[in-house]
């Protein structure tokens, strides 16, 4: 499915639990994403989309949205060229990512991005990196080392908190 260029919102569980969803592709328009509080959970417009598998983002624009694929089941994104920033929250509780590949373009990686990613075994972060907000990798239990590139200026509170994994950092 691909979103009309032109669409700059989407409502938190719009498509919630549609499990024939296989592939989105997020148009550059879209600026704002809601979401829900589902009991005490927040939910992304994509929650449990079980079968989401690939997310695109046509254009260039600047920031993934925050809560973008947020407990969806993503497990390959199609990042964006000059993409600069990660939301927050944008792709935490993705279970099926197991590898992360983050453009040399993005400089910000904003709170919880990628928390409680329950598969993710390996990320790169891109050599320009400047700011990781608090709990962006929090409970990434499968994670076993990570790189952390020269240049970085600020690494929030609790970043890689609860990766019991985790047994190498550079």
């Amino acid at each position: 499915i691909e979103i009309p260029n032109g669409i700059i919102k989407l409502g938190g569980g719009v498509f919630s639990r549609c499990t024939g969803l296989t592939e989105i592709t997020i148009p550059a328009s879209l600026t704002t994403v809601e979401e829900f509080h589902n009991g005490g959970d927040r939910v992304g417009p994509f929650y449990k989309c079980e079968n989401l598998h690939t997310m695109a983002f046509a254009g260039e624009p600047e920031e993934i949205p925050s809560n973008i694929a947020r407990g969806s089941g993503v497990s390959r994104i199609e990042w964006p060229r000059g993409i600069k920033k990660i939301g927050n929250f944008s792709f935490a509780e993705c279970s099926n990512l197991e590898t992360v590949t983050i453009p040399d373009t993005v400089t910000e990686i904003g709170e919880g991005a990628f928390f409680t990613c329950a598969n993710l075994q390996n990320v790169t972060l891109p050599k320009n990196i400047k700011t990781i907000m608090k709990e962006a990798f929090k409970e990434d239990r499968e994670i076993k080392q990570i790189e952390i590139p020269n240049g970085i200026i600020k690494l929030g509170g609790g970043v890689f908190s609860r990766c019991t994994g985790l047994t190498e950092i550079t």
